[in-house]
């Protein structure tokens, strides 16, 4: 989620680009959550979703240090798609498998600590980004 927070000045000083290019970027990762949500649609069951939930994980982390590296828009757009698809699959997933395997009554309390887990913890999680993206910038020449 701190690709979100560093996209203004990653479209701007790394790409060179303006408020469109901004805005190609800002919608490319939705457009890849669509196509995780349609894949996450027509399975069947919960077998198999914590191997993808391992694989999302890798993808991620592969696909954002490609962004990093990308220096044309067109690239970082179709990179942008993957990064939103393996987010998404990962966030689904891993809340499909705790909905189905918590017992009933627990599922409040269980589901309350997911929430505060994955959305609780964005702000700090953006807060750490931008100060070593302010920092790394510092020493970049």
């Amino acid at each position: 989620m701190s690709r979100s927070c560093l996209m203004p000045v990653f479209a701007a000083k790394i790409l060179n680009g303006d408020a469109t290019t901004m805005a190609h970027l800002s919608t490319s990762a939705p457009i890849g959550s669509l196509f995780a949500c349609l894949y996450l649609s027509v399975r069947r069951g919960i077998a198999g979703l914590e191997r993808l939930i391992v694989v999302a994980q890798v993808l991620i982390g592969i696909s954002v240090i490609s962004f990093s590296l990308s220096r044309q828009v067109g690239l970082s757009i179709i990179i942008l798609v993957f990064t939103g698809c393996f987010s998404i699959l990962l966030i689904t997933s891993s809340n499909m498998i705790i909905q189905t395997l918590v017992a009933e009554d627990k599922r409040g309390r269980v589901m309350s600590f997911y929430a505060l887990a994955m959305v609780g913890m964005i702000p700090f999680g953006n807060l750490l980004a931008g100060t070593l993206a302010q920092n790394l910038v510092r020493l970049m020449p």
